[in-house]
């Protein structure tokens, strides 16, 4: 017999008090009820982030916010003299990341995948108490038998400006459980510069790792990435050539191409 599931929401805030370092609050309630949230100032508000767990997985839907966004999403109330947020559970978001968990389910193993603009990733994820360290090591394509996994072609793309919509999988190493992340925001890089999936990967499970519950399941305190993120850059070397008793003989540029190294960020 088919165990029920049972289900659980939250919602959190990541806010600023007093100009602080920004932190998760637990607006649950305000959700449920519908009720506002108050607001010291419209630029306090930073993120949200609505969390499902259920008996398999636990998902995470984290929403950043810029300056100007932030002014949109908050109302300011002239006669109560505030400012109002009506937090609102992302479920659909939500919904259709716990599916594509459940659907990666069989193929998830020790590592981490990634999607991106519909491409699936898989990493590397080393935890280690200073820190962890993920590294990109293949592809995942989706045929009639299932994943196919491959050997990755690049993993640099253009930052878009509409901001980076990322959802990531990985077992918890602590529960029982699938951790299912979307993220959707800006990352540190500006939009139309380039990035790697690492770097954006590694980034967005940064921003989520303040909120105590995925910080304790994902077994992470902080995520770095070791990968070739150097690209080769071409350089000219001015060159003056003497003959053998010290006369100049010949003068110009030499071209020059610098060696993609590995590197951890």
């Amino acid at each position: 017999m088919t165990p029920m599931t049972q289900a659980k929401e939250e919602l959190y805030l990541r806010r600023v008090f007093n100009d602080d370092v920004p932190v998760f609050v637990d607006v649950t309630r305000y959700a449920r009820r519908e009720l506002p949230y108050p607001l010291s100032a419209k630029k306090a508000l930073k993120a949200t982030c609505g969390v499902r767990t259920d008996n398999e997985i636990v998902a995470f839907s984290l929403r950043h916010y810029t300056v100007r966004q932030a002014e949109r999403e908050v109302e300011h109330v002239e006669d109560e003299g505030q400012n109002l947020l009506r937090p609102r559970m992302p479920r659909k978001t939500l919904h259709d990341l716990i599916e594509t968990a459940r659907a990666l389910s069989s193929v998830l193993g020790d590592e981490l995948i990634a999607e991106l603009d519909g491409r699936l990733y898989v990493l590397r994820l080393t935890r280690a108490a200073d820190g962890s360290t993920l590294e990109l090591v293949g592809a995942l394509t989706e045929g009639e038998d299932g994943y196919v996994r491959s050997e990755i072609t690049g993993d640099r793309f253009e930052l878009p400006v509409s901001g980076v919509r990322l959802r990531m999988f990985l077992r918890s190493p602590v529960r029982d459980r699938v951790l299912a992340y979307a993220f959707g925001g800006y990352l540190a890089r500006r939009p139309g510069e380039t990035e790697t999936v690492g770097r954006a990967v590694a980034s967005a499970l940064n921003s989520l790792l303040g909120l105590a519950t995925f910080r304790m399941l994902s077994g992470m305190n902080r995520v770095e990435t070791a990968d070739r993120s150097h690209e080769p850059v071409a350089f000219a070397v001015p060159v003056l050539l003497f003959t053998a008793d010290g006369t100049p003989a010949a003068r110009g540029d030499v071209a020059g191409r610098s060696i993609s190294t590995t590197s951890t960020r």
